[in-house]
């Protein structure tokens, strides 16, 4: 056998295609990473992670999860497949989730200086225990320093911190005592709602755009009353009306997000990417609906679809809820698009609405959609083929539809467990 390398004076071809060959197998390993991060695949992320740890140590894979925070993806529902960086907030909350953090992602520290700290760790493990023990710290100063917004004590893990727990508990009152919105003439100034996650959720979930709010706003006031209760100022109008100095977020991340959730700034919202957006673009998406339902114009109709696509840049699970509702409506205009959004969402919510949709819809372009969406999302989804499996063993009418799509499943190792 002759040994190339040594004998061909060409030999440098053969170690220049090697090298070329293991750059590219480089890449698209990164892209898998990157399109798990951008489209919310928590557990295709840690698995790609654990293999690379495995094959080639901790280093090498924390260096895939750094680089991914500068690459692109392409959105499902542009033209062409477009593709577009991926956003700074959906990258910080996959990274936080990733490491059990998940709710404390407004501690004031680079996303990427927190993964260099974890550069000297031995493994997954040792690296998880680092990164949480460093955010428990600095969520801790910034929540008992009553600095409030998006953190989310929901979904905080329980035994994170005994004293992040009690300052969460003491953290409500404080903040309603800071929430003194002033009425001058017909309007109502309500910077001091915003200045508080408290009120931030509460505005945002009412679809209230700006730091000042009409007295005719009869749906909105009410809210703003209960939240308040009865405080001694909530009427004053008598003091004249200065600049005021309101708290906002450390991390200027999350104080872009604030400024954009105020002004309802889609375009910002959308390249941030932060499921904190999702309250904002629902109230946004119901104001198009109904201004389309009663204008039908083309104007309209551009900006409800827009606002859907916007869910799925964003692409967090509470999306599901609505664009649900809207694939259930019975304008085929609003339909359409509502179901071609939910083939970018992998998982099992987003199957569900389909199955029901392919099972109940009397309409042949509404069926071939969904027939469409969930062949993408059983491609990245093994509970996607479970509960195909299991609605066809099922007595749902029209459940027959689905066939065409089972038989089209990728086979794999699992695929026994759905015979």
């Amino acid at each position: 056998m002759i040994d190339l390398t040594q004998h061909d004076d060409h030999s440098w071809i053969l170690k220049a295609s090697a090298e070329r060959a293991r750059a590219a197998e480089d890449r698209a390993l990164l892209q898998e990473f990157v399109d798990a991060i951008a489209e919310r695949r928590s557990r295709d992320l840690l698995d790609l992670t654990a293999a690379m740890e495995r094959e080639l140590g901790w280093p090498a894979a924390l260096q895939h999860l750094k680089r991914a925070a500068e690459m692109d993806y392409s959105l499902p529902v542009s033209p062409g497949g477009c593709r577009t960086r991926l956003e700074p907030l959906k990258y910080r909350e996959m990274v936080f989730g990733f490491f059990s953090c998940t709710g404390l992602e407004p501690v004031n520290i680079d996303t990427g200086a927190l993964l260099s700290d974890l550069e000297g760790e031995a493994s997954m493990v040792a690296a998880s225990l680092r990164f949480s023990e460093r955010v428990c710290q600095l969520a801790v100063e910034q929540i008992t320093s009553s600095e409030s917004f998006f953190f989310d004590q929901s979904m905080v893990i329980s035994d994170c911190r005994p004293e992040m727990q009690s300052a969460f508990e003491t953290l409500k009152d404080n903040e309603l005592k800071r929430m003194k919105p002033v009425i001058c003439g017909d309007t109502i100034d309500i910077a001091s709602l915003w200045s508080t996650e408290i009120g931030r959720r509460a505005l945002a979930e009412l679809g209230v755009k700006g730091k000042q709010l009409s007295l005719s706003e009869d749906s909105v006031l009410p809210v703003i009353q209960r939240m308040l209760g009865t405080q001694p100022d909530w009427y004053d109008d008598s003091r004249p009306l200065r600049p005021q100095e309101y708290a906002k977020p450390s991390n200027h991340m999350y104080n872009l997000l604030l400024a954009s959730i105020i002004d309802q700034d889609q375009e910002v919202l959308r390249s941030l990417g932060s499921r904190h957006a999702v309250l904002t673009l629902n109230a946004l998406l119901d104001s198009h609906i109904a201004a389309y339902e009663t204008i039908e114009s083309s104007e309209e109709y551009r900006n409800l679809v827009y606002c859907i696509n916007s869910h799925v840049a964003i692409r967090t699970q509470e999306s599901v809820a609505i664009l649900g509702k809207l694939a259930n409506m019975d304008d085929a205009r609003v339909v359409t698009p509502a179901v071609v959004a939910l083939s970018g969402f992998y998982h099992e919510s987003a199957v569900s609405v389909l199955i029901d949709i392919v099972c109940n819809t009397r309409t042949k372009e509404i069926l071939d959609t969904s027939l469409s969406a969930l062949e993408n999302i059983v491609k990245k989804s093994p509970e996607a083929r479970y509960m195909i499996h299991i609605t066809l063993r099922s007595g749902r009418p029209n459940r027959n539809r689905l066939k065409r799509v089972y038989q089209k499943m990728p086979k794999d190792p699992m695929s026994r467990y759905y015979d």
